[in-house]
């Protein structure tokens, strides 16, 4: 777990919390506690350093956060043109990410399901739930891009829960034909 506490404090000796310094803050990883770092450059100053997905990512992930809490923003307050004006943006977006997936299976299976999640509801307006729960998912990937596959797998579903089709249109029908088959 991660937790953000200013330069001058110090981690308790005989404690098993790794301090990493950050530019002003330092970044302590403890058992005990967790806090989202707000800020993606404070857990990766150096992006030259980085492997290019992740750094690509790193690039792409604070205009999709802004994209998709836009999104949501607007959904609050029943904007819907300005709603679908920052999912179209987002959805073009989207690919680009895809192509780091690179990184890890959790990373490129929210963008997926966030790819899809979009592109299954562009007929109808997303409920204020949905669009919560993408901006969700996308501040989650930004804030832990090298999310887990399980980590991932309850931000898909949380996604499903709030009624979004998170697969492409025609995969039901064939998984039911394949189903046949047997």
């Amino acid at each position: 777990m991660v937790r953000v506490r200013d330069e001058a404090s110090t981690a308790a000796p005989g404690s098993l919390a790794k301090v990493i310094p950050l530019r002003a803050r330092t970044l302590t990883a403890t058992d005990a506690e967790s806090h989202v770092v707000s800020h993606v450059d404070d857990v990766y100053p150096e992006k030259d350093a980085l492997s290019p997905p992740l750094a690509g990512a790193l690039r792409l992930l604070p205009e999709a956060t802004d994209l998709a809490a836009g999104a949501a923003r607007f959904a609050a307050v029943d904007n819907y043109i300005a709603m679908d004006d920052s999912l179209i943006r987002l959805k073009a977006l989207l690919p680009e990410l895809f192509a780091c997936r690179a990184i890890g299976d959790g990373f490129g299976m929210i963008v997926n399901a966030v790819y899809w999640a979009v592109s299954n509801s562009e007929s109808e307006p997303l409920t204020k739930d949905q669009a919560r729960e993408l901006s969700v998912a996308i501040k989650e990937l930004s804030a832990r891009p090298l999310l887990s596959s399980d980590g991932a797998s309850r931000l898909v579903d949380r996604l499903e829960d709030a009624g979004l089709k998170v697969e492409p249109a025609g995969l039901g029908s064939l998984a039911h034909l394949e189903d046949a088959d047997e």
